[in-house]
């Protein structure tokens, strides 16, 4: 498949007015277009009281129909059936000026958009907006959902429903390219596509890959690994760790990638020092719990708001117990905690945190899994999905899914097949692509692993990823997912720690070379940031076992090969 490059073309909405404030907002075309559900891309303009709107801004977002009176699509749950979704979407507002992908699973509080949702005509979106002031004000009226969104219902055609007379003349030679007018350019990211080389096109010119480069230094933050990260949607906050040789950290710092800076987190009433923890974000503050220091594993942790830049404790009454090798998960309105190990062993309980009350509930349904350390864990937008780790007899290729009910409440565990599932494994990476987890790389008995494979939740299958074209196999490794590719680097085999990588389209089952160039430094166990343009790469150890404090970005696009028709 190559990249068609359209005219722009963007659709007005009339401004909405309330007491509040207006919003002035544009649809712009499916996101992605290739998988369901797929991604709204939805923009506008704050006014509060006839002034721009600056800060964290709290959206609530539904499909409906034209009345209102069925909702299709809420970007979190309806608890109470008000027709309202309970949660928000935090999103940053600059000048006035915000935008978010409807859909988005990578933000907290936002639930995939069905295909089915746009099976309904006519669709609107209702909008309800908070500047945590004056409360929720919905925003009217509700906007029509223009035919782009329809786009996702597109692979629903059935075979053979679209007919050579439904076309106009020459449109499938364009479209196969096999009689392409000269002059005709089409842009790959193979540097000889044998395709299109065979349909007589000529390569002409190439555009590199971007190359690594070093962050801003002004980090003022210690070598470390063993430390956590999370991205707010559009800030990143490192915190923790361990210095080497004993030595913890409840230090942190925060980083904007739009001007290259950073501003230290404030460590008045911040948490003891620790490493092995974990860090999720709830839309509003970085809560991180567990760990290791002191010579202790804990079961505390604290809750950093970023609008204020102030901590404040997480409760330990009804707490699980301390551990370190723990997965944690943000729900879309509570902090979710399992497994890991800590001097009595491995575990296999966990429990919720509700910040909004400060309040733990332990896990107490049926049939969860094996106890383990060191598993990977995915949310979905209605299930937790764990898997591999380290078991009483070694490395585990079992793992779970605990589902979800519409209120946001735990209902049962369910087995993840076994069959066609990878092999047992522990120092792995999983991501979540919006329709499958994707397992990647790790180690069992000294043997690292190059290969994969996808999980579907839905139909409780498992299939292979193509392992031509992989990265080395690794373990401790980072993986992210960009919304089309899973990005794999770092980590250490044999040979030592690494600094190569690669990117795995699903829909292609394809892996493409992952470009080296800025000579970034190898390392395992560093933390990785997706901000969704750039790549951003802290911490770890190198081959010497010696923590870093290098700080590198990436804007990880192919090299694109240009190719013409003479």
């Amino acid at each position: 498949m190559y990249p068609i490059f359209p005219k722009k073309r963007q659709i007005s909405i009339p401004s909405e007015l309330c007491s509040l404030l207006c919003l002035l907002a544009l649809f712009l075309p499916l996101a992605n277009l290739a998988e369901t559900p797929g991604l709204l891309n939805f923009q506008g303009r704050v006014l509060v009281g006839g002034a721009v709107f600056e800060g964290e801004g709290q959206f609530k977002f539904a499909l409906v129909n034209g009345d209102g009176s069925e909702l299709y699509w809420g970007n979190a749950s309806d608890g109470n059936q008000d027709g309202q979704p309970d949660q928000a979407v935090s999103v940053p507002v600059s000048a006035g000026l915000y935008s978010v992908l409807l859909g988005d699973t990578a933000l907290a509080n936002m639930a995939s958009i069905p295909a089915k949702a746009f099976a309904n005509n006519p669709l609107y979106l209702r909008v309800w907006f908070d500047d945590q002031e004056n409360g929720y004000a919905q925003l009217t009226p509700d906007q029509r959902v223009v035919p782009a969104g329809y786009a996702l219902v597109a692979g629903t055609v059935a075979d053979g429903a679209i007919t050579a007379e439904k076309l106009a003349p020459g449109a499938l030679d364009a479209v196969t390219q096999s009689f392409a007018p000269s002059g005709f350019t089409v842009v790959s990211t193979k540097a000889q596509d044998a395709d299109l080389i065979a349909k007589s096109f000529v390569p002409f010119m190439s555009v590199p890959a971007p190359p690594w480069r070093s962050g801003s230094p002004d980090h003022n933050l210690s070598a470390r690994f063993g430390h956590s990260a999370i991205w707010t949607g559009n800030a990143w906050i490192i915190w923790g760790g361990t210095l080497g040789a004993g030595v913890y950290s409840r230090s942190g710092a925060l980083y904007r990638p739009e001007s290259d800076q950073w501003q230290t987190v404030s460590s008045l009433d911040a948490p003891a020092a620790r490493f092995g923890h974990t860090a999720v974000w709830s839309g509003e503050s970085m809560i991180i719990w567990g760990g290791f220091g002191a010579a202790a594993y804990t079961n505390d942790g604290g809750r950093f708001k970023v609008a204020n830049s102030s901590w404040s404790d997480v409760s330990v009454t009804g707490a699980p117990a301390g551990r370190e090798g723990h997965i944690a998960v943000w729900t879309g309105s509570q902090m979710l905690v399992w497994g890991g190990d800590n001097f009595s062993g491995l575990l296999g309980d966990g429990a919720l945190y509700d910040p909004a009350l400060d309040k733990w509930t332990a896990l107490t349904l049926p049939n969860q899994p094996e106890a383990r350390a060191s598993a990977t864990a995915v949310w979905t937008g209605d299930r937790l999905i764990i898997w591999g780790g380290l078991g009483g007899n070694g490395s585990l290729n079992s793992g779970a899914q605990l589902i979800f009910d519409t209120a946001g409440s735990p209902l049962q565990w369910k087995t993840v097949s076994l069959t066609d599932a990878p092999t047992a494994r522990s120092g792995h990476t999983a991501v979540w692509s919006g329709s499958r987890m994707i397992i990647w790389g790790g180690e069992s008995n000294g043997a690292v692993f190059a290969d994969g494979a996808l999980y579907d939740p839905v139909s409780d299958s498992w299939q292979p990823v193509s392992t031509t074209g992989a990265p080395d196999g690794r373990r401790e490794h980072n993986a992210v997912w960009t919304g089309t590719e899973m990005i794999v680097l770092n980590g250490m085999n044999a040979s030592g720690a690494l600094s190569s990588g690669g990117a795995y389209s699903q829909l292609s089952d394809e892996w493409r070379q992952f470009t080296n160039g800025g000579n970034p430094p190898a390392r395992q166990g560093a933390v990785v940031g997706w901000t969704g343009l750039d790549l951003l790469v802290f911490g770890g150890q190198n081959d010497s076992d010696q923590a870093l404090s290098a700080f590198w970005r990436l804007n990880p696009q192919p090299a694109w090969y240009f190719y013409r028709k003479p």
